[in-house]
Order: C-alpha cells, then sequence, then structure tokens
C-alpha cells in the first residue's frame, strides 16, 4: 500500500526539521559555549593563616553558599538534569579527582569573577555576576580554605545544554547562566566597605550571597526565566513586599531556623537558610540595614 511512502516521507520531514533546527538553535548557542575569553589580569594574595582559612570558610559556607550547589563536601553534584533544559553539574572543588579544582590563584579569579574556565571558555550558571563582588581579603580567604579542604574523589557527567535552554539563550532570555558573557571583561571589584552593621555592608552581602540570583537585580522577585518546574516564586524583598511588616528579630527568625512570621517554612532546596543561619549577628543587622533601604516600587509593590 501506500503506508510505507508516508513513513519514509514523514521520516525525511523530522530529518529536515531536526537539521534546521541544529543549524539555527544548536550551531549558534555551540559557538558561544565553545568561544574563548580573555579576562584581565590580577595578582591575589591567598593568605594560609588560620585566621584567614577560618574566614574563607565562613564565607564559602555561610555566605557564597559553595556548598549548595557544589555539594557539602564541595566535591561537585547536579544542579538540573531534565529533558530539554539538559544536564548540568556543578564542579569538584576540592583537590580530588574530577575536579578539576582551578590550579592556580589567576584561574580560580578566571572562574569566580569572570566565569571563565581554565581553557577559557564560559562557565555555565556559575554567579559570577554576583560574586565578581567579592574583595580580593574575601576571595584570598575562600581560596586558601578551598585548598585545603579533604579531598573528594566523584565522576561527574558531561554537561549537556538542552534544546529549550538553547533557544532561550538565543531569545535573549536567561543569558546569564552564560556567565562569562556578562563577567569576562570586568575590572577587579572596589574593596568591599568594612564589616559593620551598615546598609553599605548589607549591600555587599547581599551581592556577593546571592540575594540577586534570586530575587532579581532589584530584588523584586519573580521566577527566572529558566526556572525548574517545582521552584517557588522568590518574594519581592523591597518596601511594600513579604518584608513589609517583618521585624528585624523576624528576619533572623527566617534566616536561622527557616520560619517566617505567619509560621510558614522555608524550603531549603530553593531558600538555603540552613546556611544563612551561620551568619553572625553583625551580618544580619547589616542585611537588614541594607534592605530596609532599598527604595520602592514607584507604581506601588505587588502583594
Amino acid at each position: 500500500g501506500n503506508q510505507a511512502p508516508e513513513l519514509v516521507r514523514r521520516a525525511l520531514l523530522a530529518l529536515a526539521v531536526l537539521a534546521l533546527l541544529g543549524g539555527i538553535v544548536w550551531l549558534p548557542t555551540e559557538l558561544r559555549l565553545g568561544r574563548t575569553w580573555p579576562v584581565p589580569a590580577h595578582e591575589l594574595d591567598v593568605p594560609r593563616t588560620r585566621e584567614a582559612i577560618e574566614r574563607g570558610r565562613h564565607v564559602a559556607e555561610a555566605i557564597t553558599l559553595c556548598g549548595h550547589c557544589h555539594g557539602a563536601d564541595l566535591g561537585g553534584a547536579v544542579v538540573a538534569d531534565l529533558p530539554g533544559l539538559g544536564r548540568l553539574w556543578a564542579s569538584n572543588l576540592t583537590p580530588g579527582r574530577s575536579g578539576p579544582a582551578p590550579s592556580s590563584t589567576s584561574e580560580w579569579v578566571a572562574a569566580v569573577r569572570h566565569g571563565v574556565d581554565s581553557e577559557g571558555r564560559t562557565l555555565v550558571a556559575m554567579p559570577s555576576e554576583h560574586l565578581r563582588s567579592l574583595s580580593d581579603a574575601d576571595l584570598g580567604a575562600v581560596v586558601a580554605y578551598l585548598e585545603q579542604v579533604p579531598p573528594v574523589d566523584r565522576d561527574i557527567p558531561a554537561r549537556r545544554i538542552g534544546l529549550l535552554a538553547r533557544l532561550s539563550f538565543l531569545l535573549g532570555r536567561g543569558t546569564d547562566v552564560l556567565s562569562a558573557e556578562r563577567t569576562a571583561a570586568r575590572p577587579a571589584p572596589a574593596p568591599a566597605p568594612p564589616a559593620a552593621a551598615t546598609p553599605e555592608y548589607g549591600a555587599y552581602l547581599a551581592r556577593v550571597g546571592l540575594c540577586h540570583l534570586c530575587h532579581h537585580e532589584d530584588l523584586s522577585g519573580g521566577l527566572h526565566p529558566l526556572a525548574l518546574p517545582e521552584e517557588p516564586v522568590p518574594a519581592d524583598l523591597r518596601p511594600g513586599g513579604l518584608l513589609e511588616a517583618w521585624s528585624r528579630d523576624d528576619f533572623g527568625l527566617a534566616l536561622r531556623a527557616g520560619v517566617t512570621p505567619d509560621g510558614r517554612t522555608l524550603d531549603p532546596a530553593w531558600m538555603p537558610w540552613p546556611r544563612y543561619a551561620q551568619l553572625t549577628d553583625l551580618e544580619l543587622d547589616a542585611l537588614w540595614s541594607f534592605l530596609r533601604t532599598l527604595p520602592a516600587p514607584a507604581n506601588g509593590s505587588p502583594p
């Protein structure tokens, strides 16, 4: 009958569509993923004193949340593995097999501040746009800490960027996932403000503590273009938003115990309060002070 020719025709049409998608979607995004980026040279002092290593541990665990993506042992962990979006694992930051953790100070600077791997290509979903603000002192302390964590031997699966993610990149949505495109050429940051319960130090902690990563640049909340299906909507942290009726004690309870004033329990998979629970009272005071100074929306804040 005519069934076999029709099946062949459909198969050829499907192959043609796939080839077209490959040319329109796969090739340009693959070129972007494979591009090499020069980064500004920057010398970083890594003090290997006990005090510096302890400071680096605190910054890495409680502020920059390295373990939230890279695993509790920093040996690498899955970030996403979904049809359409792809498979992404955070790398092994330890001296163990399958890293490779950056092998030099310049590679650490390139990865953290510029979103570039040891071969000069963009990292994917590395929050360098926010971590680039780490002061030399804090970044040097973090490197000193990571150099001496116990080695972990773990096989890290190859990265796979799915069709939906690639389409999103081409449409200009979720482009911050291609880390180097935002940060490769940026110079070293200004020194951090003094550690004090001030809005200025709170702004520094909010930036390097990745508040802006989930809650958006203006901290207005809302989902990211590449949000996972089960991801809750990040709250609006501006005046008139979620924190409007909160006190400083309410804020501290939410970050230290994961409980909001209305009795909700925050999901640590999305709001990593067990890590923020390690923040000092001074750091919580500074963050609260900063959030109180945010400008209110011109047209009023949504509920």
